[in-house]
């Protein structure tokens, strides 16, 4: 696509009405452009959405548009619930380019060597690059007004390392959502620059590139995060929350009343969090993480199965103190598992605590899978050595 595309793309957006050109460049390989949903002059909150991978403004543009309009939408309809007449501006920032072309790589062909993980040839030097430019952008949006709004930084994907990034800098920046992150370019989240308890990060089930840590440790595993559902719910302001899958549906989509719109759990709290009311958000954890807890519980069972087929009666060979160990930490973490199955608002909304405990109960119950594995191993080779000295 040409730089001419680009700027029919831009047309085309602003023909919709209601918007601001805050930037536009052609003067790179690429047309970088940022538009604004919103009078960005005067709302009370405002909210700056980095797309990442992949986007262009001639390709892709289009499309977070009207994501950030829905997500404005959204936010809208959280104030008006709270009885707020705040307003909202919200602006998709593509004032960068970021990679393009590339194609991700399965999980399973992930290179351990390779400083950019499931990038195969690209690093983090156009996201650093972006995010000059970005943090100038957020200071920019203060200094230009009387007063400075209440200032939420989104980056999806390749975009919330760059909005990692430029938060590093120095910003006036109160809250971050990051989503689909590959990594945040460092693993202490105060280095952002934000209010403590005041980063939030979604990852949904099935989003590999979430868990690849290309650019540092999973953001889901960091102190200091504070993790929001995506899963399918009903949302605490009585509507139906659409579950997140894969890498790049955690956005609304459509409009409503279309028969493909699409209401979705991730966009509820990030609307949540650009309103400034974070006490509204439904608080989440990583999917895939409670996968692997049931993988550890289940490699666990099945060592021991493995060992009382084997033996008969592999207590004979066992301390007790380690045979109890073993069975009060799987009862824990069968548990705990429960609780969030079954109880999750419960647990989530009300006990921070636990989510983190389970976290430890996962890592415990494959620790105890581990250890069990290697006693029934060792279990075996003794009844071996056993029964050859018998026979």
């Amino acid at each position: 696509m040409t730089k001419q595309d680009a700027i029919r793309a831009i047309e085309r957006v602003m023909a919709k009405g209601d918007r601001q050109l805050l930037l536009v460049d052609a003067s790179g390989d690429r047309t970088t452009a940022a538009v604004a949903v919103g009078n960005v002059d005067t709302a009370d909150h405002v909210a700056v959405s980095t797309p990442g991978f992949n986007s262009t403004v001639a390709g892709s543009f289009e499309d977070s548009d009207e994501k950030t309009a829905l997500l404005k939408r959204r936010t809208e309809g959280q104030l008006g619930n709270a009885q707020s007449d705040d307003t909202v501006a919200a602006i998709t920032w593509l004032g960068y380019e970021p990679p393009v072309g590339q194609t991700a790589v399965a999980p399973s062909t992930l290179d351990p060597d390779n400083v950019a993980g499931m990038y195969p040839v690209v690093g983090d030097e156009v996201a650093r690059q972006g995010a000059v430019a970005l943090s100038s952008f957020y200071n920019g949006i203060d200094a230009s007004r009387d007063s400075d709004p209440h200032l939420t930084a989104l980056g999806h994907s390749y975009g919330s390392l760059t909005t990692s990034l430029a938060l590093q800098t120095g910003t006036g920046v109160d809250d971050v959502v990051l989503y689909g992150s590959p990594g945040l370019g460092t693993d202490d989240v105060t280095d952002l620059g934000v209010p403590a308890g005041h980063v939030f990060v979604e990852e949904a089930k099935g989003d590999w590139i979430a868990d690849a840590g290309a650019f540092g440790a999973d953001p889901s595993a960091l102190a200091g995060v504070t993790m929001l559902a995506t899963d399918a719910r009903v949302l605490p302001d009585g509507t139906w929350g659409q579950a997140s899958n894969g890498h790049s549906a955690y956005q609304d989509e459509g409009e409503p009343g279309d028969p493909d719109y699409r209401r979705t759990t991730a966009t509820y709290n990030q609307a949540s969090i650009v309103a400034g009311m974070p006490e509204r958000a439904v608080r989440g954890f990583d999917l895939d993480g409670l996968d692997t807890v049931r993988a550890g519980l289940q490699v666990a069972d099945d060592a021991v199965s493995w060992t009382n087929q084997m033996l008969g009666d592999p207590g004979r060979f066992l301390p007790p103190v380690v045979g109890s160990e073993i069975a009060d930490t799987l009862s824990l973490a069968r548990g705990a598992l429960g609780l969030l199955e079954t109880g999750s608002d419960f647990t989530l909304d009300r006990i921070d605590d636990v989510i983190d405990g389970v976290r430890d109960v996962g890592d415990g119950a494959r620790d105890v899978g581990d250890g069990a594995r290697e006693v029934g191993r060792g279990l075996l080779n003794l009844a071996e050595r056993v029964a050859t000295g018998v026979r």
